[in-house]
Order: C-alpha cells, then structure tokens, then sequence
C-alpha cells in the first residue's frame, strides 16, 4: 500500500518506456483505396494508454467499413475496446457512443462501469478520432496557437490566420484521399450498427456522454430495433443550433451559479455582492485586458491576452468538465476566477490556467465542451459533423443575432468568433441525402431514455433537452441541481443511473440523493494554485523565510474512500479510483497516513490492521518557500508540491512530477490520493 520498494518503481519506469509512447504504433490502419466489406472486426492488441488506465479485463479490436456507403471504395479502421465484468450479471452490454464528439473517449473514466452494472462495456473512437483511422487532427489548427493567444477572440488577421489553417487541414485530408464530408452522424450511427452485428450481439443498451449523444439519438432514429434503453449523459439534442444556444445557454449557466453561490453561506461570505460579480468581472477586463504569461506542458510560453471575451468562454468551459480535469474545470469555482478577475489577481493563476486556456487547439475553449490535451480532439471530426450535419440547416447569422452588435464579451465571443466561420473553410456537403432521415430532425420513439442534465450545464440546459427528447415518450429526465456538463462524476448520480438500468424505471426514493447534493464552493484563489500567495493571507514561511520550520515534523490524517475520490475528480483522474482503491487496498474505511519532514527526509506510512505503523515510502526532500521538492534517490524522479500551514494542519497541492507512472497508474494520481485529500494534523 502507498509505496512499493524503489526498485519497484524503477522497474514501473522502465515499463511505461517499452509499452506507451510514440514507439506505440497502435491499431494498423488499412490501405487507402481498400475494398473491406462492412463489419469487418480483427482482435488487436491493446494501445498502451487504453490497457494502462482500464481496471479489469479489456481486449480490443478493429472495425473496417468503407468510408461512404454510398461509394465504396475507402476504408475506415476504427478502434474498438471490450471491457469485461469482474462477474457478468446481465447480457446485453453497454455501448459507449462517445464522451463528447471529436474527444478520445475516456478509457478510464468509463470502464468502471462494466462493474457497476455487471454487463460488457464496449467502447469505439468514432470516426476520424482517437486511435481510429485516418485520423482527423488539424495540426495545422494548432500551428496558429500563438496568433489566437495574444490575439482578441474578434480580431480579424487572427480569423484570417485561423481559415487558413482549416482550409489548410482539409486540403491536406482531401489530397490524402479522405473525404472529411463522410465523417458525419449518419455514418458514426451506421458504424455503430455494422459492429454490433460483427460482434453477435442481439441488443445492447446505449450512452453517451454530452455531444456524443447525438449519434446515440441517430442509432435511436435508424436501428431501435436492437437497443434495450439509452442513456444520454448532458444530452445536445437535434433541432437546436450549437452556435445559437451558446448565447443563452452560457448566460443562464453562469446566472445559475452565482444565484447558487448567494443561497449558500460559506459562498455568499466570501463574495458579499456575487449578484454583480460577472458584470464586474467582465467590466474589469473590458477596459484593462491582461496580458498573462503561461506556460502548459510541452508547449513554449506565451502572453495570452486575457480580455472579457476570453473570459466568458473560459467560465463556459470551467462549466463543461464536471471537474474531471482538475478543481478548476468546475461550477464551484467560478464565483472565485470572477473574484480575481475583478482584483486584477488573474495573473496569479497563469499555471493553473495554463493547460485550459493555452494548451487548448485554437478556437476550442468556449466552443467545444472539451479542449484540455488528455482529450486529444480531433477538431476536423468536430468541424465536418457542424458543417455536414447542423450549418446547413441553420441561419449562420442567427448566433450573431442572438449574441447582439454592441460592443460586449458576448458579440465577441459567440457573435464574431472565427468559430462562426468555421464551414467557409471546411466545404461538406450535407444536402446531397436526400431520402434519409434528417438528423436535424426530432427523433420519436417508446424506447426507455434516462436523461441527465446538470442546473448549471452551458451545453444542454434542462428546458431545451426537455423540448428536444420530447418525441421520446419513454423519457426520465433528472436534473442535479450541483452538476455542469456531464454530471456522471457524482456518485448520487451514478447510483441513480444503475437503479434505472436494473428496472428502466425510476422511483422517488432512488432520486432522494438529489436532495443533498452540495457544492463545495472555492473561496480563494489559492485554493486553485494561485501564487505568489496574496497579500494579508498567511504565508507558509519558517526560518529566514525558508519555510521548513513549519513543515518539518509528523503530520497525520485519516483519509477516507470519499475525500480521496475526490481528491483524484479534482486532480483529473476521477476514472482511476477504482483502480487505485483496488491496487493500494484501501479498505471500506479508508487509509490512515503518518508523512514525516526531518533533516532533509521525507518518508510515508500507513497505519496497517495490525496497530502497528508500516513505512511505504522513503526519500529525500528539499523545502524550498511553500514548496518541497520529493525526491527518489533510486530513480532520481522528483515530486514537487504546495503547501500551506495553518491552525497547526498543513494543506497540500500537486503541482509536477517527473515520474509517469506507477504501477501503471500517473504518478500525479499519488501525490492527489494521498497528499490533497484532506488536511494533515501536526502530531510531534
């Protein structure tokens, strides 16, 4: 439990070298030009980071279809993963049609699943992304970074530089033989269908996870006949314009939350006067933008310009994560970035802020529910579904409407986006079906539909998914009145979804979790990484200002299964907790740990059943201000953390380590689980 010897550890680094990285040539992709008739499935072995972070059994395969149905002649491989059950009580699996559209699906935040609700969960990158191939990657999108960055959302040579490679990107595609123009709802449906007839499989339930949701409808409209039920997580529904429904959607989500911040105390004491702290926020940046110099991994620096426009899709995208990527990307933080906003404090942000604002593909963040690195868009897949499937049956100058022409972060942001223009650089056609059902269209069914929607969603709110499934007679619709985008991080939830699963039926008392769902609202902005620490906050410094005075010494804490679990949601590593309550025995009760500061060491234990205090973990440490530096001396890996000391506890957040993985779990994932949780008491 915790820590293995350090030999251990080397070997752990030795294996992540042999069995991820770009040496991993994953799934072989078929010859352009081929000929392989649909529903066409080959075992493969499994990619590095799919086995890595899936607890269980999971085997993987490849579906060729041609890529046109109507023309045969391409080919498409698309990557498949089968996650068993520890036991299997129920034989129609689970399909997985995607975590939102153009995302790599979240392996291990989904294979839980299977042993939740005891039946097969298969998952399939859709078309043009993930490891599915060819791939619909624009490169050339993340080439203008830069430009985008330090340029205002509405400048005009940032929108001229952006067409330009989106044109450049499709016409790389097209001279390669792929026709963007078949990468569209229709076609993500039919491959679904073709491969749950390769597999054997007579019916089958589906869920999808926010945008994705809109091939699930499509597989409802087209094939119901071999569906059980289907889940749909923070559903897009057909009928409505993504571009438009940003106008309203991000004001109403926003609206939401700072009410929700007033109704509740710690909230309302931090900030007295919430009510107008979006205005103000807006208003503070509007007339003296930021320039902020930030810094996400892999990727040089750059001075991001931060204006009201930025701002505004930055807080629809903190609204669209559930906090799976980390303590920002959630609604509980919002009333805290509008805080610092106000202050001019933002810059304090710039590393926490640096991943979701900078490490984003251009034009994403506030567009796309999910833009972070980890979910590895593959933004041409996005672009060919809005041009193909939805520009065509919409008013490209209704979101400009909608978004008005004065001058406000709302014009800038959702009415003169280069976003908007996206289809005058990507030509599909998506007019040339006619005879087929329309995707744009309401789908109708008696299937039983279990819908989950967030109050505070900038993406599905609960009136519009309503109308939008309302053609679905066999609909449940439950609202959590804590959740953003995608709510299935929250365990009231999850039960919720099994006991409808079991029965496709919900009763009140099942739903009586709803009732105490809580948000554990951020107060400052050092609770999110902001440094240095403000002025007038206790500073964590001991002997001339070095800090390790206050940090040397034991500290203990008592960590339960539920405060590490979220711990692991806020760092961004919520799909592994199962595995890492499994891989380090955590009992039912939880862990308690015993870490230690002494002379330049560091060491860890864990109170085993026994009474008795088992060291798991030794190594050097060096406090340098409010950070120490753990370093393995057998590997020469370095962790690094934050820390604060008050009340004679000490608080600690991750912020790197050169380790990654352990066991086949990021190192990262650790230092949450077991530094972040809770606080330590000082005991000696």
């Amino acid at each position: 439990m915790i820590r293995a010897a350090a030999a251990a550890v080397a070997l752990a680094v030795a294996m992540a070298g042999c069995t991820s990285g770009a040496d991993d040539p994953g799934p072989t992709p078929s010859g352009r030009g081929g000929t392989a008739a649909p529903a066409d499935f080959t075992e493969t072995e499994c990619p590095a980071d799919v086995a890595s972070v899936v607890v269980g059994e999971v085997t993987c395969g490849v579906l060729t279809v041609p890529e046109d149905r109507a023309r045969p002649g391409n080919d498409v491989d698309l990557f498949v993963a089968r996650i068993e059950p520890p036991e299997v009580l129920h034989e129609d699996p689970m399909f997985v049609a995607g975590t939102d559209l153009a995302n790599l699906p979240n392996y291990g935040g989904v294979a839980p699943l299977a042993q939740r609700v005891g039946r097969e969960v298969i998952m399939m990158d859709t078309r043009g992304v993930g490891h599915s191939r060819p791939s619909l990657a624009c490169p050339e999108v993340d080439e203008i970074r830069t430009t985008a960055l330090t340029s205002s959302t509405a400048d005009e040579q940032a929108r001229a530089a952006f067409l330009a490679a989106v044109d450049a990107c499709h016409e790389r595609l097209t001279a390669d033989g792929v026709d963007p123009g078949a990468y569209h709802l229709a076609a993500m449906a039919a491959d679904a269908e073709d491969l749950r007839t390769a597999l054997g499989i007579e019916e089958w339930n589906v869920v999808s996870y926010g945008t994705a949701s809109r091939i699930a409808l499509e597989m409802v409209r087209r094939s119901p006949d071999h569906l059980r039920s289907v889940l749909l997580d923070s559903p897009e529904v057909p009928g409505v314009d993504p571009r438009v429904l940003a106008v309203d959607s991000t004001r109403a989500g926003l609206a939401a939350v700072l009410e929700a911040c007033a109704s509740a105390r710690p909230c309302d004491d931090a900030f007295p006067d919430v009510d107008t702290l979006l205005d103000r926020a807006l208003a503070a940046l509007a007339d003296d933008p930021l320039t902020v110099a930030m810094s996400p991994t892999g990727q040089e620096s750059v001075d991001v310009l931060v204006d009201d426009a930025l701002l505004l899709r930055l807080l629809r995208g903190m609204l669209s994560d559930g906090g799976s990527s980390g303590s920002l990307t959630r609604a509980a933080s919002v009333p805290a970035v509008l805080d610092g906003a106000v202050d001019g404090r933002l810059p304090e942000l710039a590393k926490t802020l640096a991943t979701t604002v900078a490490g984003s593909p251009p034009y994403c963040l506030g567009y796309l529910p999910k833009c972070l690195p980890q979910h590895r868009a593959s933004v041409g897949t996005a672009y060919s579904v809005l041009c193909h499937d939805v520009a065509p049956r919409h008013d490209d100058a209704e979101a400009a409407r909608a978004a008005g022409t004065e001058d406000t972060a709302v014009a800038a942001a959702y009415g003169e986006s280069p976003y908007l223009d996206v289809c005058d650089a990507w030509p599909v056609d998506g007019t040339q079906h006619t005879g087929t059902p329309d995707v744009d269209s309401p789908v109708e069914s008696d299937l039983p539909v279990l819908a989950l929607v967030g109050a505070f969603t900038p993406y599905s709110p609960e009136a519009v998914v309503r109308e939008g499934l309302a053609g679905l007679s066999g609909t449940t619709l439950v609202v959590d009145p804590t959740g953003g985008h995608n709510v299935m991080g929250s365990d009231c939830l999850v039960s919720i979804r099994s006991a409808w699963l079991d029965d496709l039926d919900l009763g009140d008392d099942e739903q009586g979790c709803l009732a105490d769902q809580e948000t554990d609202w951020v107060t400052d902005l050092t609770e999110l990484g902001a440094e240095p620490t403000p002025a007038g906050s206790e500073r964590p410094t001991g002997p001339a200002g070095s800090g390790a005075g206050d940090l040397e010494g034991v500290w203990e804490s008592a960590l339960t299964r539920a405060e590490i679990r979220r711990a692991l949601v806020a760092g961004g590593f919520g799909g592994l907790a199962e595995r890492f309550f499994a891989d380090e025995e955590i009992a039912a009760e939880g862990v308690r740990i015993r870490t230690t500061f002494e002379d330049g060491r560091f060491s860890q234990a864990y109170l085993g059943s026994d009474g008795a205090w088992q060291v798991g973990w030794e190594a050097g440490a060096t406090i340098t201000g409010d950070r120490v530096e753990i370093t393995d001396e057998a590997t020469g890996s370095t962790d690094t953390l934050r820390w604060r000391v008050a009340d004679g506890r000490v608080r600690f957040a991750p912020v790197d380590s050169t380790l990654p993985l352990y066991n086949g779990i990021p190192e990262m994932a650790y230092l949450w689980a077991y530094f972040a949780a809770d606080a330590h008491r000082r005991t000696e």
